[in-house]
């Protein structure tokens, strides 16, 4: 009795040792904008079963033509970040300012996020090819008239082309070719969202499933469905149709943690989130 008294004694001991150990830790994390939204929920999901770590998200960049995955691999360089949100790979300056600043960058996959295309909630266009979404974005069409809308100009509002989702969309769907000189440039997707709401005649651009899916339900912006081509049927992003890759713009995202330093509770919170994407 005295020995089964003396073990549950140790156990108890253990665990509140590792509650101590994990108690007011706290978790950094910047980067591309498309992802913050998801990591914010990812972070209150981890925080509501592991109530002693704090996760903090913030997007990345703050100014025009700024780069959130730029902005937050620089914050994770400089020690002011535990977590760089990526919408693109690191790139060769970027491996060369790590080992500068003398970080490991360790790349973690986790997941796509869909790019949900919207415009204007009265604009009668509900949807579009690829191949007229790429001359909109180069500025081949200039009316909506050219896509089966009313005969009015379309603007184009985008973020940054140098971004992840930015060169995501010049590779994958204009052919390595630029936005339209013409394109107005907003360095967050909810400022886009709410250039899109107020403008008439109606304009484009783009946002993260998340946030779009939130402005679309607030009537704000309206998400248009994505054919492949004229003959395909049209696809609406949704976690669904991104995981089957029945919708056709999905962007894939990284987290980056330094591997000479990352505690624990960090790889914990990562591991989480491959979990749940």
């Amino acid at each position: 009795m005295l020995g089964l008294l003396l073990a549950l004694l140790l156990a108890a001991m253990v665990c509140f040792s590792e509650a101590q150990d994990q108690t007011g830790k706290i978790i950094k994390i910047r980067g591309s904008n498309i992802m913050a939204s998801l990591a914010d929920n990812w972070a209150k999901a981890f925080s509501d079963s592991n109530p002693g770590i704090r996760v903090m998200v913030s997007g990345g960049g703050g100014s025009e033509g700024s780069d959130g995955t730029a902005a937050g691999l620089e914050a994770l360089f400089d020690k002011t970040a535990d977590l760089a949100m990526a919408s693109r790979q690191i790139i060769e300056k970027e491996v060369q300012a790590a080992a500068l600043s003398g970080s490991k960058p360790f790349e973690v996959p986790v997941g796509r996020i869909g790019i949900a295309i919207i415009t204007h909630p009265e604009n009668r266009v509900q949807e579009l090819t690829l191949e007229q979404l790429q001359k909109i974005f180069t500025g081949d069409y200039t009316s909506w008239s050219e896509v089966g809308g009313a005969d009015e100009p379309m603007a184009v509002i985008t973020n940054q082309q140098t971004s992840g989702v930015a060169l995501f969309l010049r590779t994958n769907i204009m052919e390595n070719g630029l936005f339209t000189s013409d394109a107005g440039i907003r360095d967050l997707y909810h400022n886009i969202m709410r250039e899109i709401s107020k403008k008439k005649p109606p304009a484009i651009g783009y946002a993260g499933l998340v946030d779009a899916q939130r402005g679309a339900k607030n009537n704000l912006i309206k998400i248009l469905g994505i054919k492949k081509d004229a003959a395909s049927p049209a696809a609406v992003p949704s976690a669904e149709a991104v995981k089957n890759q029945s919708y056709p713009l999905s962007v894939p995202v990284y987290f980056y943690y330094d591997s000479s330093s990352a505690g624990d509770h960090i790889k914990r919170f990562v591991d989480f989130c491959k979990t749940r994407s």
